[in-house]
């Protein structure tokens, strides 16, 4: 990982303030549902996608932790140099996050991607767990409920942000 790093490297990396908790800090909810799919909210805009039906089933953990690191790479440029925490309803993953550490091999594999991402663009971040009563706006999503979605943030942008390609970590998910 550390060399992968390196070679995009430009040696700048500016330091950040240690509050978590000014205005300065970006704030993004995420959250996955077994029965449809995934769905993460940042400012106003979001992103959302449907489980692959040869899915077959997945740990919660697993499912969790991928929106996050859909959204963090799909928000990578506004994210770059700046603090961010991560609200999901699954405690399990804030913990993976913030240890950077698990024994799930496939989790792990995504856990990579998400630290390469942050290191590549200096993102700071930090998973705090948000109880699925109010993780509503990401839940809508994760469900494909666009009219709950819709009446929850009304200030939401229309169209959902495009996310790169993520048919490596699809490939990881479905076959381990």
């Amino acid at each position: 990982m550390w060399l992968s790093f390196l070679q995009d490297f430009n040696g700048i990396t500016p330091i950040l303030a240690c509050q978590w908790d000014d205005f300065e800090t970006l704030r993004m909810a995420t959250d996955s549902s077994s029965s449809f799919g995934y769905g993460a909210y940042f400012q106003t805009q979001w992103c959302l996608g449907a489980w692959p039906t040869d899915l077959g089933r997945r740990s919660m953990a697993l499912l969790e932790i991928f929106p996050i690191v859909l959204a963090v790479r799909t928000f990578c440029e506004v994210l770059r140099n700046r603090r961010l925490i991560v609200f999901s309803d699954n405690d399990a993953v804030t913990k993976i996050i913030n240890k950077q550490s698990t024994r799930c091999a496939t989790i792990a594999y995504l856990l990579r991607d998400l630290t390469r991402t942050c290191l590549r663009y200096n993102i700071v971040l930090q998973a705090r767990f948000l109880r699925s009563e109010e993780n509503q706006i990401a839940d809508a999503l994760s469900r494909g409920n666009l009219e709950k979605f819709r009446f929850l943030a009304p200030e939401a942008q229309v169209l959902p942000t495009p996310t790169p390609s993520l048919d490596a970590l699809l490939l990881k998910l479905r076959f381990g």
